[in-house]
């Protein structure tokens, strides 16, 4: 008996507290924390589970309050305040809540402190398993 791949979103953008960033050796991670019934629990083990990801975090203290897909009416909740590439590996849930931690490579911890303890939205988009090595971008040679 074959079973059928399941097809998800590409991205995942939900509203979030996040919460303290604890700096490591090498890495940097901060806890995420978001209600209940904002993703399908298949959809949280592809997004929570063992995930690569480019992730965006917006500041936005409104975000819990929006309705999917509503416009916002731009200023500093439509500029990112951290982009980088972090590893999720785990997920936690409760009757009212999920949340996980995401690591990132060190130098992203100045970024991290910014959002840290703050509520705002995460755009996560998969882009292939923690602990993958992922593609510097190559320096162009000076002519």
């Amino acid at each position: 008996m074959e079973s059928e791949a399941t097809v998800y979103a590409s991205t995942l953008d939900m509203p979030v507290e996040l919460g303290g960033v604890s700096i490591g050796k090498n890495k940097a991670s901060v806890g995420v924390k978001s209600a209940k019934g904002k993703i399908s629990p298949n959809g949280a083990e592809h997004f929570f589970v063992g995930a690569r990801l480019q992730v965006v975090f917006y500041l936005d203290p409104n975000a819990s309050d929006d309705v999917p897909g509503q416009q916002t009416l731009g200023g500093d909740e439509e500029t990112p305040a951290v982009e980088a590439i972090g590893d999720i590996n785990a997920y936690r849930s409760s009757v009212e809540s999920i949340s996980f931690s995401i690591s990132f490579n060190r130098a992203a911890a100045l970024d991290l402190a910014a959002v840290a303890n703050r509520s705002g939205r995460i755009v996560l988009e998969r882009i292939g398993d923690s602990g993958q090595e992922t593609e510097e971008p190559e320096d162009e040679p000076e002519e």
